[in-house]
Order: C-alpha cells, then sequence, then structure tokens
C-alpha cells in the first residue's frame, strides 16, 4: 500500500474526540495467537485470577474506510492519531446495532458509541441504516466519503481480573467483502489466527506489566497491534488478486 500522510482535519477531529471525553482513555493490549492456542491463554488466564464475566458471544462489525484505505494505512504506517468507524452488533441482534468511533492516541485507546443505527436482515433496511450513518459522519469533514470496507465476524470470550484488568480472547475470525448494498456476501475467509486483548486503565499499567505479562512468557506470543480490520483488508486484497489471476 502506498504511503499516506495523515490528514489534519482527522488529526483534529481525533483530538476533538478526547478533549470531550478523555475518561474514556484506557490502555489495549493484543496478542496475535496461533490457531488453537487460545486454550493455553484462557487456563493461564484462570491461574492469575481471571474469572468469566459474561456469556460467549459472536461480534459483527461493519468497517467503514473510504476508497483509498486510508484508516487501514494509518494503522499499517503506525500513526500515532488513528479512527476507525464501525457499526458493530452481537449475535443476530443487528436491530440495535451501533456505530462506534474507535479513536487511538499512540497506546491509549478511546471509543464513542452512538445508538439508533440498527437495520433489519433485509437489503433494504441495511441500504437505510448505511446511508443514515453517511449522513453522520458527514458532520465531521474528516469523515466524508466512507463506504462499507469489510465485513468481520467471529467469537469472543470476556474475562476479568479483581483488580478490574479485563481480558477477551477472540476465535474463528472471519472477514468477507462487502458494499453499499450487500451486507452478506456468504464468502467468509478465515483470517487464520485469534487474538487476546487485555484492557486497562493507566493506573493499572505497571501492574500489568510486572504480574500479567510474565504469565505469557512461554507463549510464543508476539505483542503487536495485530488490528482485525487491517489484516482483513489485506486478506481481501490477496484474494481478490488471487482469484483475478
Amino acid at each position: 500500500m502506498e504511503e499516506l500522510p495523515l490528514s489534519s482535519n482527522l488529526v483534529d477531529t481525533i483530538l476533538s474526540f478526547i478533549k470531550e471525553d478523555p475518561s474514556s482513555r484506557r490502555y489495549e493490549r493484543k496478542f496475535k495467537l496461533y490457531l488453537g492456542q487460545s486454550l493455553s491463554v484462557e487456563s493461564q488466564l484462570r491461574q492469575i485470577g481471571f474469572y468469566d464475566v459474561f456469556k460467549p458471544r459472536s461480534v459483527s462489525s461493519i468497517y467503514f474506510d473510504d476508497e483509498k484505505y486510508s484508516f487501514a494505512k494509518h494503522n499499517i504506517d503506525g500513526e500515532r492519531y488513528r479512527l476507525k468507524p464501525r457499526l458493530r452488533w452481537y449475535g443476530d441482534k443487528y436491530n440495535v446495532a451501533k456505530l462506534e468511533l474507535k479513536f487511538r492516541d499512540g497506546f491509549n485507546g478511546y471509543k464513542k458509541v452512538y445508538s439508533d443505527f440498527g437495520f433489519l436482515g433485509t437489503t433494504q433496511s441495511f441500504l437505510k441504516s448505511i446511508k443514515k450513518i453517511s449522513i453522520f459522519l458527514n458532520k465531521f469533514q474528516s469523515l466524508t466519503n466512507l463506504r462499507p470496507s469489510a465485513k468481520v465476524t467471529y467469537n469472543r470470550r470476556y474475562f476479568l481480573h479483581q483488580s478490574g484488568i479485563r481480558a477477551t480472547i477472540d476465535t474463528h475470525i472471519y472477514v468477507e467483502s462487502i458494499s453499499v448494498d450487500m451486507y452478506q456476501s456468504k464468502n467468509e475467509i478465515p483470517l487464520g489466527f485469534e487474538v487476546l486483548e487485555i484492557k486497562y486503565t493507566a493506573k493499572n499499567d505497571n501492574y500489568v506489566r510486572e504480574y500479567i505479562y510474565p504469565h505469557f512468557i512461554y507463549l510464543s506470543m508476539r505483542l503487536t497491534k495485530c488490528s482485525k480490520y487491517v489484516e482483513s483488508i489485506l486478506t481481501l486484497s490477496d484474494n481478490i488478486q488471487y482469484n483475478n489471476n
């Protein structure tokens, strides 16, 4: 992918979001796992005091980007300020789907959630939801002309530590191409990895580094940005090139 500088307008948008709600700040550390490795990770989490906090559930996200995939490129290029719009729902409850704007300042992650963007399981209803999202995003100068770019689904398990540190494990991760008139392509592509994510506030940073991370050294895991969205775009690009040969 060609190098693309981060728009100053987008930086201004992200900084305004942070100023509006600085309390949503949290650290998000992701580990990319081999397929099946999550079983050992879950066992280790339980041994050090993590316990189930929610029932496992499937997660579906439709990501939005421009035609140049600028948001994906910002992540690949390691830009300090990054933003990722997505429509998210759980299980088959797309009627209560929510628009999420995830944005980052380095390792600090933030999220704004907007309700009332659900749709029914029809193309017409989906189109209305996409149009509504586009109108909403167009309020921000740096978020105009965005379109659905990928749909990602996976199974997520949720864990909590008595210190307040949270962990999630994502398995069975699939991506499919998507367009403004189709929310299900019926052509899911497995991403071929699993993800452990540890989420916590700044006050717990030293505790995580000293007492949580050391328990996973033996696991051949690598701390990485591991963006499912970026991995999805790269996978779809490879698949399209392969199919065109």
